[in-house]
C-alpha cells in the first residue's frame, strides 16, 4: 500500500498499519503520509525525523520526542518548532532559545528557565 501512486492511500495505509511497519513510510514523497507516520512512528525513529522537509512533520516530531532529545531542534528555520521546543525542552534547549527571534519563543523559553 504505501507503493501505492494515491497519497491518500498511503496516509490511511499509515494510520492502519502496526508501528512496526511505518519506518519504510518515514520518506514518503507526501508531507501527509509522512506526519500521520511522524504520529504513530515508535519513539526510536523519531530522531530521524527531525530534519523533515516539511514544518508540520518536525511540530510532529517535536510534540513527540523525549525533552531531553530536543535540543537540536533550537536552531530550527520554523518559529512552530522552535516554540514547542521551549515549551517541552530541558534547560540546556532554554537557555539557547532566550535569545531567540521570535518574541513569542522568547517569552516561552525565558519563563521556563527561570523556573526550572
Amino acid at each position: 500500500m504505501f507503493q501505492d501512486p494515491d497519497y491518500w492511500i498511503r496516509v490511511v495505509a499509515a494510520r492502519r498499519v502496526t508501528p512496526d511497519v511505518l519506518p519504510i513510510a518515514m520518506n514518503d514523497a507526501d508531507p501527509q503520509v509522512r506526519r500521520e507516520v511522524a504520529r504513530r512512528i515508535k519513539p526510536e525513529f523519531l530522531p530521524g525525523m527531525m530534519h523533515d522537509p516539511d514544518t508540520l512533520v518536525r511540530v510532529t516530531v517535536a510534540e513527540r520526542l523525549e525533552p531531553q532529545q530536543l535540543t537540536p531542534l533550537v536552531a530550527d528555520e520554523d518559529l512552530r518548532v522552535r516554540f514547542v521546543v521551549a515549551e517541552r525542552g530541558m534547560a540546556e534547549a532554554l537557555s539557547k532559545l532566550i535569545d531567540d527571534p521570535d518574541p513569542e519563543v522568547r517569552r516561552v523559553a525565558r519563563q521556563r528557565y527561570e523556573q526550572e
